[in-house]
């Protein structure tokens, strides 16, 4: 029988609820750390370590994430996925070698005039430390340029490295070519083969959707940053023409280029304009023209214009570009930089996704029903049925 009036007992009393607790992280915390950590820096170290087969390698799926949406395009119109990079490729070929002839004549005008645009670049810039500092140069502009650097470019130095970096240029080349087309051809199969790879539907969901971010993000950015960019290009032209500095449309040509790089690319284009206008002008006013134009568009495309038509959808944190392309920059050279962009751009779609699910949960839902709106725009409005029960009206009495 149970007394009623029994008291708890003390010896055993109900478990409270459990605290958090505020104690410093246990050792285990901090080898998980120390793992991730040196999972980090042999990653860094294996990038820069096998530059040589993974810089065209990225570099060819970015590209490739360019030119998805056409070659999607040209599937839908019945072309196996062999001729439909059969034909890119082709494109890009004669592309490459129309811009190549087109500026091949300036560019070997000026290959030809370096060693005397270092010497008259260093002439200059002794006569303006002179006129500051109150010296005087005995010597003549071209005896003051190092020896060294001129026998250098005067002895075909430049050529001599150039055949000797021939090969392993063509090599990564080759690779990037090879690439590109294998993933243009391939990139329906190597989809489904990635999405076969994962077991739970959840995780294939969210894999198809990062891939189809990625795709959308990094082809709409690069396809309107090149347009941007020959816009640049174009009033780059235009302004060294009215300038008169020669060969307008090579410099066009270089800042459509370097642009893609950012912060780096324009700080190296105003960097070559001032020396083309110390070399070419012997007025001041006429020698900082080139490099303040430079600058002055270069300041108005990247505040103004490029804001204008790019806005939110593509608006990233300066610090993180900056940072991403220092590092991409400091691993892989100048096309690092060119990739640092792109790269972040995918960086932060997989970060999204992995580390944020509910943004990820809202994404899905939002391409859900823009799937549904778009199929509701793309069936056709069927007419309405006719009345099976109407009645027939007689036909009048022929008189």
């Amino acid at each position: 029988m149970v007394d009623l009036n029994m008291q708890p007992d003390s010896e055993h009393p109900a478990p409270r609820p459990r605290r958090r607790s505020l104690a410093p992280p246990s050792l285990a915390d901090a080898a998980q750390l120390s793992v991730i950590g040196l999972f980090v820096l042999a990653l860094i170290v294996a990038l820069r370590s096998a530059a040589e087969i993974l810089m065209p390698l990225t570099a060819a799926l970015v590209v490739g994430f360019l030119l998805n949406p056409i070659a999607a395009r040209l599937e839908r119109r019945g072309l196996p996925g062999v001729a439909v990079a059969g034909v890119l490729m082709i494109g890009i070929g004669i592309f490459l070698y129309v811009v190549t002839y087109a500026f091949s004549s300036p560019m070997q005008q000026w290959a030809q005039r370096l060693p005397g645009l270092i010497s008259a670049v260093y002439s200059q810039a002794m006569a303006l430390r002179a006129s500051l500092f109150h010296l005087s140069v005995n010597s003549g502009p071209t005896d003051s340029v190092p020896t060294k650097l001129l026998e250098l470019i005067g002895n075909s130095g430049i050529l001599s490295t150039a055949a000797l970096t021939a090969p392993s240029v063509l090599g990564r080349i080759g690779l990037f070519a090879v690439a590109l087309f294998f993933l243009i051809a391939l990139r329906t199969r190597m989809r489904a083969g990635l999405l076969a790879l994962c077991f739970k539907r959840r995780t294939k969901i969210t894999v198809a959707h990062i891939l189809h971010d990625i795709e959308r993000r990094v082809s709409a950015y690069l396809a309107t940053i090149a347009c941007i960019n020959l816009a640049v290009g174009i009033i780059t032209c235009l302004v060294m023409w009215a300038l008169g500095v020669p060969s307008p449309a090579l410099w066009g040509a270089l800042a459509t280029v370097l642009n893609f790089a950012p912060y780096l690319g324009p700080a190296v284009m105003v960097t070559i304009m001032a020396g083309v206008g110390l070399t070419t002008f012997h007025h001041l006013a006429a020698m900082i023209a080139p490099p303040l134009a430079m600058a002055a568009i270069f300041f108005l495309e990247g505040n103004f214009f490029t804001p204008a038509v790019v806005g939110h959808r593509f608006t990233l944190n300066p610090l993180l570009v900056l940072v991403s392309l220092s590092f991409w920059l400091w691993l892989w050279g100048p096309i690092g930089a060119v990739l640092a962009v792109p790269l972040l751009i995918v960086a932060i779609v997989v970060l999204t996704y992995v580390a944020l699910p509910q943004f990820a949960e809202r994404a899905i839902e939002e391409r859900r029903r823009e799937n549904r709106s778009r199929r509701r725009a793309m069936t056709p409005i069927e007419p309405p049925p006719r009345a099976t029960g109407a009645m027939k009206v007689p036909a009048p009495p022929h008189l």
